[in-house]
């Protein structure tokens, strides 16, 4: 096993069960998280900006700054389905337009499946149901014909 794996089974995953269990009930942490995640992406965005300002090109810096906002912009769509408030949609609204801008694939196909899971399966409606039945079947055909 490598440094990588040995990172994601016994770091990555424990942390994001502990984040599952532990933060979920307590209101002051999950404000203190959710301000902490619009300052992440803030900052991330005014860097491209001043980056970009000063004439320089940010290269291939997109995939690696796209990754590492990602966390913090599924956060936030946690709590705008959550909590329903104006601003957190706003955030996650913004948010999820820098992940498109950034432009690579595979954090815009997380914030998908992670859009889908919190419209299809945490809604549990009659027709949620149905649409998420449709979607499975529907990839299934097109991915294994």
């Amino acid at each position: 096993m490598d440094e990588q794996q040995k990172n994601i089974l016994f770091l990555v995953f424990p942390l994001y069960y502990l984040m599952g269990v532990v933060f979920t009930t307590d209101k002051d942490t999950m404000e203190t998280l959710g301000f902490l995640a619009k300052v992440i992406i803030l900052v991330d965005i005014l860097f491209a900006v001043y980056w970009t300002s000063s004439g320089n090109e940010l290269g291939t810096d997109a995939m690696s700054r796209a990754y590492a906002i990602l966390p913090s912009v599924l956060f936030l769509i946690m709590c705008a389905f959550n909590r329903s408030k104006t601003w957190d949609w706003i955030w996650m609204i913004f948010a999820s337009i820098y992940i498109f801008t950034c432009g690579t694939r595979g954090p815009i196909i997380v914030l998908a499946v992670y859009l889908l899971y919190c419209l299809l399966v945490k809604r549990r409606t009659t027709m949620s149901k149905k649409i998420l039945y449709t979607t499975f079947v529907v990839g299934f055909v097109v991915f294994y014909n």
